[in-house]
């Protein structure tokens, strides 16, 4: 495993950043002899910075700013404690949105928080009818926080376990007519794990381990919870090859004030992803992800 870090220079976070105040990512030391295999990026330690206030769920699917103007999500998950990262409630999730870019909602700031939706028909998984919910974008506003009715969004629970590599089929239809229909693949289920790296009573760094497969990468997110609530903020991304093990030093988990959170959550997330067009749908993003989500104290 290769044990160094390339510079980011990239100011977008894949779940909310692209609607925060950016901090600069930290930039760390590359040994340019080595070819590259894994990038992290420091995206904040203070969550009251963040114009977008809905936090992500851990799902992999909070975005306000979308991919597309269409997006189709599958999204199969675990979440464990430290304590026995092996065992995990499993559940899952299909969604659908339909973004109308040209509605966009801004804050007082005059930051882009997220668009309205549209209401575009009936979405289906396997056949199987998404419900229609209300799409909410939360995000503050001067020192409120604001929660805006944003339209329409579709939802289809999943059962717990899919078998591997089934592939989810996805139609779009409005009145008998089919608009759009794609399918994708349901990744391999990543099944991981964390050790704490102790000298006495010092944490010097963490090693994460998963079922790597060596063919791909995969993205690990670290969120911190506070205890008011419901969802973490995401503090760190870090995108990394696919071969089962990554060394998390102590040099970042000191930027990380982990005594000011409740405690924090390491999002593993295998995707599988794909864009399409129709003549209904120009512009879709379609993935489908496996996550395991472990909750962890470094305190204890």
């Amino acid at each position: 495993m290769k044990t160094r870090l390339t510079k980011i220079f990239t100011l977008g976070f894949i779940f909310i950043l692209a609607s925060c105040n950016k901090p600069n990512p930290v930039e760390l030391e590359r040994n340019d002899s080595e070819d590259d295999s894994y990038s992290l990026e420091i995206i904040s330690t203070d969550p009251n910075q963040f114009d977008y206030q809905n936090g992500y769920d851990s799902t992999g699917i909070a975005n306000p700013l979308p991919e597309a103007s269409a997006e189709f999500i599958i999204s199969l998950f675990k979440d464990s404690d430290g304590n026995n990262s092996n065992m995990g409630n499993r559940h899952g999730i299909a969604k659908a949105a339909f973004y109308d870019k040209q509605n966009p909602i801004y804050n007082d700031r005059n930051r882009l928080v997220g668009y309205l939706t549209k209401d575009m028909g009936t979405v289906k998984f396997n056949n199987f009818t998404a419900t229609k919910r209300a799409h909410r974008v939360r995000f503050k506003n001067g020192n409120s926080i604001i929660d805006s009715l944003a339209g329409v969004e579709y939802h289809l629970p999943l059962r717990p376990m899919m078998n591997i590599l089934d592939n989810i089929d996805i139609k779009l239809s409005s009145n008998n007519n089919l608009l759009f229909e794609s399918s994708i693949a349901i990744p391999i289920e990543i099944n991981a794990r964390i050790e704490k790296i102790v000298e006495g009573s010092t944490l010097r760094g963490l090693k994460l381990y998963w079922n790597g497969l060596g063919n791909s990468k995969i993205e690990i997110i670290i969120g911190g919870y506070y205890q008011q609530n419901l969802s973490p903020f995401p503090l760190i991304r870090i995108k990394v090859a696919d071969d089962g093990s990554f060394v998390l030093p102590s040099n970042i988990l000191e930027r990380i004030p982990y005594n000011n959170f409740e405690s924090l959550v390491f999002s593993f997330i295998r995707k599988i992803e794909k864009r399409e067009s129709s003549n209904s749908l120009s512009d879709n993003y379609i993935a489908a992800q496996s996550i395991h989500n472990i909750r962890v104290n470094l305190n204890n």
